[in-house]
């Protein structure tokens, strides 16, 4: 997936260039995930890829357009492992089992590591991020509402992503809230909750 905005102003082609560009996003992301994200500038980044300062612009306008490329990776491979999951839970299980799966699937994905929540962080008035965002929640959204009980219910296209999205918005909403909380105990109570919130809304839709 491409994010919109964050096209290089060079095309990295060759090798060289390539584990440049590579080089580039993984010093951003070592430094984004130290504590003063206002220390991180695009000559803090080239230092720590061990390249001068001028390089960076020749592939990226600016720190913002580093840091999206860098989300684009988050992203898309946030979004696979949730696929995965869902792919491997929800063919096996009863629906209230599969959510628990899925929820449990989520939760992990998003706790083990917190360079997302620390973009949402740097980016927060960046357009180009909530856009980017919004197309990973509309993925995550078509493949819930690609449930198979969604169908045998008699359910349309319009209201099984709506209540896919639902879902998403929701649990999203409690999760990434919770990577602001460091209680361990506090976040397995805000997720245990959320499963009983999702089991109670999805039994008025598969038990009816």
């Amino acid at each position: 997936m491409l994010i919109p905005g964050a096209t290089s102003r060079k095309t990295p082609l060759q090798a060289r260039s390539k584990e440049r560009v590579e080089k580039i996003i993984s010093s951003a992301e070592f430094l984004l995930k130290q504590d003063d994200l206002s220390q991180l500038t695009t000559s803090r980044i080239a230092a720590r890829a061990g390249i001068p300062v001028g390089s960076i612009y020749q592939y990226f306008k600016d720190r913002d357009e580093i840091l999206l490329a860098l989300g684009n990776k988050v992203l898309d491979d946030e979004d696979e492992k949730f696929t995965q999951a869902f792919q491997e839970i929800t063919p096996h299980v009863h629906w209230k089992e599969a959510i628990s799966g899925l929820l449990s699937a989520f939760h992990k994905i998003v706790r083990e590591d917190d360079t997302h929540y620390r973009l949402d962080i740097a980016l927060s008035d960046n357009p180009n991020w909530q856009k980017a965002n919004l197309l990973s929640e509309k993925r995550i959204v078509e493949l819930l509402a690609s449930y198979p009980l969604f169908d045998e219910k008699g359910l349309s296209e319009q209201h099984k992503k709506s209540i896919a999205q639902t879902l998403v918005i929701t649990v999203s909403a409690i999760i990434f809230r919770s990577k602001s909380r460091y209680w361990t105990e506090e976040v397995g109570h805000l997720v245990e909750e959320s499963r009983k919130m999702v089991t109670a809304y999805l039994d008025t839709v598969f038990e009816s």
